[in-house]
């Protein structure tokens, strides 16, 4: 009996492929990784791009 359960498979959240996790937070397989590492850093920018619009339109 494995107490780690190694063997578990999780699904892709993008293309839906089963894909075997490195760690429990793995949500994408190997191919989607970076896709999906890309687009989460580009919506981070336009938020922080945003954000800094707004804090320098407020200074006097």
């Amino acid at each position: 009996m494995e107490i780690f359960g190694k063997d578990t498979m999780k699904r892709c959240a993008i293309c839906g492929k089963a894909f075997l996790p490195g760690s429990n937070r793995a949500k994408y397989c190997n191919d989607c990784r970076v896709i999906a590492q890309r687009r989460q850093k580009a919506e981070y920018a336009k938020r922080c791009r945003a954000n800094s619009r707004t804090i320098d339109q407020q200074s006097p």
